[in-house]
């Protein structure tokens, strides 16, 4: 998948990450970090939803 191809088919791609972690991190904790950090990053091509209305599960 490249972004141009995917482009010109009208859509576009989502937001990905890529992690290593060794076997003493905790998993409920890593999740809510990451849970935080992708409720305040905004690729800037949508409009943001108000913090708010924003929870974790």
């Amino acid at each position: 998948m490249e972004f141009e191809s995917i482009g010109k088919a009208g859509s576009r791609l989502g937001t990905a990450l890529a992690m290593a972690v060794d076997h003493e991190i905790g998993m409920v904790g890593l999740v809510r970090n990451l849970e935080e950090f992708f409720a305040r990053e905004s690729c800037g091509l949508v409009y943001t939803v108000p913090r708010r209305s924003c929870r974790g599960a």
